[in-house]
């Protein structure tokens, strides 16, 4: 007896802590959010289609998607889908000009800014704020101006070709059914010969087959594979002792390029992968039976590309193309991987077919989307427009005539080479006086001077994607490097400077919403350029709810650079600065993917 009175105090403690109302209702402290989406309605296209993500931090929160939605979705009548961690008290969004309690069917208008989303526990003691930043594509993705940049570039026009995009440069292929040519380019408009045969090919050498992995090309030709790391000279690997006889090139995927194989007893198709001294067969592919292909699937002639899906896994997309018997085929097959399931394959042709049957496409991934060229069908007809698929293959459209403008001297072709360079993002990086026009570019980008400069081409092309200042001039006013603000104002020195020059060459002044993300580090000791440049540039950016990573180092004088014995105008490195360049890298991948 001596212990039940103890335990039953402790006993109502503990009920008291989980029910504080008499009608059962379990309350919670937890006000963080699960999930955040939107109701489907076919009237906003592109709400439902994108990744939101949820950052929960002590302070502020975000919410958030990875890329903007797609060019021509509604924001401004949407209703919000959130799911919590426990039921929340009292749920508010707030708006600049007004706040709305939420039911789960209010609609708002997310083209303000700043919306915070107010979360209260259902103990009505903790809160929690998050940040919503969604935004959608303001230029028409499907806007592209294409543009003869030179005409005849090699002799023969009868002849097959396949250019590639490596180092930064363009390497064009020729083949005429004796011999294989090698054109190199910077720019695509000058072509330099760089050899007239390559006798370490076999001929004749189809070069429509020949597949990039990173910097090295492969082809497959009789059963037998070559590769190049110098577009020249072509090694021949020869795997007749193997079970399997190589037949095709597939794709460069998942870090090994990928290969079609026959077996040698059986004759069946199957995958695999390249490794430095084998070939490796894929038989656990989740879609096959033993790793055969089926019959379907095509050999030759197709169009493939590897990508990352929506789902940040790795795919590959097979279009079109000639099976093993010489049929073609309107297929689109797509391999995709993850760490918990493996490979799958999946035919996605049998759902909904979009096209012809085809042979000889070309296809790229360009801004979250593929676009298809050229090819020819089934009934030997040239396929003259442009398809684009948005649904990553799984069903594909004509853009409208106004977002394709071809020229008129475009003639529709089998096996025509696009490439992409996939340097899509736009960093700009300014040190000291430098870092004046870097952060300039992401506050002027729209100003009348820039637009007038841009002609017809969208005002959005002259937005950097992110900009990386190194202790950099930024205000014109008491914290001023003056020397740099007369240049940039034309004044012969700081008696000249107007409060017109100070309030104009002072970026912080001209930051708003639109302003792209930056990366700030400085030092504390910096007697150049002072320390508040920064600071003033960051809270600017807060203010205005502009992503930005700081760093404040407290030891190191001006110009440091990368603070190391190679760089740095004539000062001492400060090791421990050095890994500004490491934190820069890493906010990008971060924050840019």
């Amino acid at each position: 007896m001596r212990y039940f009175l103890p335990l039953l105090l402790l006993l109502s403690l503990i009920l008291v802590g989980c029910r504080e109302k008499e009608n059962n209702t379990i309350v919670s402290s937890d006000a963080r959010v699960s999930t955040f989406t939107f109701a489907k309605d076919t009237l906003y296209p592109g709400l439902t289609e994108g990744i939101y993500r949820i950052e929960h931090r002590s302070d502020t929160g975000l919410i958030y998607t990875r890329d903007s939605l797609r060019f021509g979705t509604v924001l401004d009548s949407v209703v919000p889908l959130v799911t919590y961690m426990a039921t929340p008290g009292k749920v508010e969004f707030i708006l600049p000009d007004t706040t709305i309690i939420s039911t789960g069917v209010d609609t708002m208008n997310l083209n303000q800014r700043p919306i915070y989303l107010h979360v209260t526990a259902s103990d009505m003691k903790n809160e929690r704020w998050y940040r919503i930043n969604i935004a959608a594509h303001k230029v028409n993705p499907d806007l592209y101006v294409w543009k003869k940049i030179a005409d005849n570039i090699f002799p023969n026009q009868n002849c097959e070709t396949k250019v590639f995009y490596i180092n930064q440069q363009l390497v064009l292929y020729i083949n005429n059914g004796l011999s294989t040519q090698v054109y190199k380019s910077a720019n695509g408009e000058i072509w330099e010969q760089i050899a007239s045969t390559i006798s370490t090919l076999p001929t004749p050498c189809h070069v429509r087959d020949i597949c990039q992995h990173g910097d090295t090309l492969y082809y497959i030709s009789d059963g037998q594979l070559y590769y190049s790391t110098d577009w020249l000279t072509w090694t021949k690997k020869d795997y007749s002792s193997s079970d399997v006889v190589p037949i095709n090139m597939l794709v460069s995927y998942n870090g090994h390029p990928w290969c079609l194989v026959q077996e040698a007893t059986t004759s069946k198709m199957m995958l695999a992968t390249i490794h430095q001294d084998s070939i490796a067969v894929e038989t656990r592919i989740a879609g096959l039976k033993q790793g055969y292909l089926p019959s379907s699937f095509p050999i030759s002639d197709f169009a493939s590309l590897a990508f990352e899906s929506s789902s940040e896994r790795p795919r590959a997309m097979v279009v079109g193309g000639r099976d093993i018997d010489g049929n073609v085929v309107n297929s689109r097959w797509n391999i995709e991987y993850s760490t918990t399931d493996g490979y799958r394959l999946k035919d996605f042709s049998i759902a909904q077919p979009s096209f012809n049957s085809l042979t000889g496409a070309s296809i790229i991934y360009y801004d979250k989307h593929f676009i298809m060229f050229g090819g020819i069908d089934n009934d030997l007809e040239w396929r003259s427009n442009i398809l684009y698929s948005y649904d990553e293959g799984m069903n594909w459209q004509t853009p409208n005539a106004n977002d394709n403008q071809l020229p008129t001297s475009y003639q529709t072709r089998q096996n025509q080479s696009v490439v992409v360079d996939t340097l899509d993002n736009i960093f700009i990086i300014g040190f000291s006086a430098g870092g004046h026009p870097a952060a300039s570019s992401g506050v002027f980008w729209k100003h009348p001077a820039v637009r007038a400069e841009l002609g017809d081409s969208p005002v959005d092309i002259a937005r950097p994607t992110a900009t990386i200042l190194s202790y950099p001039v930024i205000t014109g006013g008491e914290f001023a490097h003056k020397n740099s603000i007369c240049r940039l104002a034309g004044r012969a020195n700081k008696s000249e400077l107007t409060e017109e020059d100070i309030y104009k060459f002072s970026l912080e002044n001209h930051v708003d919403t639109d302003t792209p993300p930056a990366f700030l580090w400085h030092t504390f000791e910096d007697q150049v350029v002072p320390v508040q440049n920064s600071l003033m540039y960051a809270s600017a950016l807060r203010e205005k709810n502009v992503p930005f990573e700081l760093h404040i180092f407290p030891k190191g004088p001006h110009g440091l650079a990368l603070s190391n014995d190679l760089t740095g105008a004539n000062v001492k490195p400060v090791p421990h600065c050095a890994c500004w360049v490491e934190l820069a890298v890493k906010w990008l991948r971060d924050f840019f993917g």
